[in-house]
C-alpha cells in the first residue's frame, strides 16, 4: 500500500504576501464569491471575528489558492456552471455535502467540487485548504479531445474525498511544486505556452485519476472505439437536434442502413439513435433553462424550440435524465440569481 505524502505547502507559499486578509466575518463571503463561486460564509457560534487569509498564484486561465478561515465556519454555495475546484485539505477537517452526497474531508485528503451541484461545508477552526481552480470550458475541451468528441452533459466527479496516496498524490505533488515555482521571478511558468500546458496537464490528470460520469468512455480500449459512422451520426444529431429528424435522415447522412445504424448504437453507445437525439435535445433545453428562463411559459417555448412537441413527455423524460423537473431547474436558477 502506498503511503500518504507530505501534504503541507512549503514555507515559500505559506509565507508569501496574501492577496486578501481580514478579521471581519461579513467580508469573507462577499470576497470568496468573487474568487471561487457565489457563497455565504458564517462563523459558528456567532463569532464576531475571524482570521481569514488568502494567497494565490495565477497561471493561464487557472489559479492555485491557499485559504484559511481561522475560525469554525459554515460555507454554503449554489450550483454554478463555469468552474471546477480541486480542494486539498492541508490542515483541520470539513464535513462536506455536495448535492445529495455527504463525506468527511480530513487533513491529507482531496475532493472535487462540481459546478453543477450545491455545496455545504462545515469547517473546523484550523481548516486550511489548497485549491486548484480550473475553468469548466477547459476541462470539457480536454475531455472532448480525449474521448474523440464533445459530450452533451458536464463532467461530474464522484462526491467523495481521496487520500493523498498513489496516483492521487501525483496531483498534489504537481500542484505543490507549481505553486512554489511560480513565486520565483524567473519562473518558466510565466511563459504563456508553458502555463497553458500545465493547465491542460492538470485537467487531464483530474479526468484520468478521479472517477466521473465519463470515466467508462475514457477507459475504453482502442479496439472497442466506435466506427466513423457512429461519430458521423452523433455530429449530424448535434447539428440538427432542434429540427425535425427521423431515423431515416440520420441513416442517410451516414450512408448506412437504418438497421445497421441501430445495431451500431446499441453496441457502441448502449442506446438507440433516437434516444441519443432525445438526450441531446434535453441537454439543450436544460442549458437554456439554466441560462435564464423566467417562467413556465418560457420553458414551454424552450421545449418546442428544442424539438419536443409533447410537453408531458418532455417533463417525464427531463426528470428521468436529470432527476428534477424543468420547473425545479427554473427555481434553482432563480435562486442562484439571488446569490449574485
Amino acid at each position: 500500500m502506498s503511503s500518504l505524502v507530505e501534504h503541507r505547502p512549503d514555507g515559500a507559499f505559506r509565507n508569501s504576501r496574501p492577496v486578501f486578509r481580514t478579521k471581519d466575518p461579513d467580508r469573507i463571503g462577499e470576497y470568496m464569491s468573487g474568487v471561487f463561486r457565489p457563497n455565504r460564509s458564517a462563523m459558528v457560534n456567532g463569532a464576531s471575528s475571524a482570521d481569514f487569509c488568502h494567497r494565490k498564484v495565477d497561471f493561464a486561465s487557472s489559479s492555485i489558492n491557499l485559504v484559511r478561515y481561522g475560525r469554525k465556519a459554515v460555507v454554503e454555495a449554489p450550483p454554478i456552471n463555469d468552474t471546477y475546484l480541486c480542494v486539498i485539505t492541508v490542515d483541520g477537517s470539513a464535513e462536506v455535502t455536495q448535492g445529495r452526497d455527504a463525506f468527511a474531508a480530513r487533513s491529507g485528503s482531496l475532493f472535487i467540487l462540481n459546478p453543477t451541484q450545491s455545496l455545504r461545508a462545515e469547517l473546523s477552526s484550523d481548516f486550511e485548504q489548497l485549491t486548484l481552480k480550473l475553468p469548466a470550458v477547459l476541462l470539457n475541451r480536454v475531455l472532448a479531445e480525449s474521448a474523440g468528441r464533445s459530450r452533451p452533459r458536464p463532467v461530474e466527479f464522484a462526491s467523495s474525498s481521496f487520500r493523498l496516496q498513489g496516483r492521487v498524490a501525483s496531483m498534489w505533488n504537481l500542484i505543490s511544486a507549481a505553486s512554489h515555482d511560480m513565486l520565483r521571478k524567473d519562473s518558466a511558468f510565466v511563459v504563456p505556452e508553458i502555463s497553458a500546458s500545465l493547465e491542460r496537464t492538470l485537467a487531464q490528470m483530474l479526468l484520468s485519476v478521479f472517477p466521473h460520469n465519463y470515466s467508462p468512455h475514457l477507459q475504453q480500449k482502442p479496439e472497442s472505439a466506435a466506427p466513423c459512422y457512429i461519430r458521423k451520426a452523433e455530429e449530424f444529431i448535434h447539428e440538427n437536434a432542434r429540427g425535425v429528424i427521423a431515423l431515416a435522415d440520420i441513416a442517410l447522412a451516414c450512408n448506412i442502413s437504418e438497421r445497421s445504424l441501430q445495431a451500431g448504437f446499441r453496441k457502441f453507445r448502449n442506446t438507440s439513435p433516437m434516444a441519443y437525439l432525445r438526450n441531446c435535445r434535453l441537454s439543450l433545453a436544460r442549458e437554456q433553462i439554466e441560462a435564464g428562463a423566467e417562467d413556465m411559459t418560457q420553458i414551454t417555448d424552450i421545449a418546442l424550440d428544442c424539438g419536443f412537441t409533447h410537453l408531458s413527455k418532455f417533463s417525464r423524460h427531463y426528470f428521468q435524465r436529470f432527476g428534477e423537473l424543468p420547473s425545479q431547474t427554473l427555481r434553482r436558477g432563480q435562486g442562484l440569481a439571488c446569490w449574485r
